[in-house]
């Protein structure tokens, strides 16, 4: 395959979801009904909210190149797994970035982080391996 009919096989768009599209001086990933979704791999660390805005500043920049306040980072997170995983909705991070000469925007911007667990342990794994918990009656989490 020549090296222009690999590029032509990227940017494709099956209902209406476009891949590589060119934005402000850059390709994005997915865009759908103006939406970006920029698409991460974490290999060693894992991914959590104190950590995850490293993957804000590439998804703002092309959701404001499209004109939307909406940017969508889906990280796959293949750290190891030490405890079990919760529920999935723990993993998705809504997240307000700073602007460049902004503060108290009109239109601010905001990225879904979105963390995807790969390389997940067996159930099994976890049999008889001592996890840390905390008192139920004692937490102050409540469910949402």
């Amino acid at each position: 395959m020549t090296s222009s009919s690999s590029s032509t096989s990227k940017k494709r768009s099956v209902d209406g979801c476009k891949r590589g599209a060119e934005v402000g001086g850059g390709e994005t990933d997915l865009v759908h009904d103006g939406i970006v979704a920029e698409l991460k791999v974490e290999k060693t660390t894992t991914v959590t909210e104190d950590n995850v805005s490293r993957f804000l500043g590439q998804t703002t920049s092309y959701g404001s190149g499209l004109g939307s306040q909406l940017g969508i980072a889906l990280v796959l997170d293949l750290s190891e797994k030490k405890h079990p995983l919760g529920h999935p909705a723990n993993y998705v991070h809504w997240l307000k970035p700073s602007l460049h000469g902004v503060s108290g925007a009109a239109y601010p911007s905001r990225v879904a982080v979105v963390v995807v667990n790969g390389n997940t342990p067996l159930p099994s794994d976890f049999a008889r391996k001592k996890i840390p918990a905390r008192d139920a009656a004692a937490a102050s989490d409540s469910p949402r």
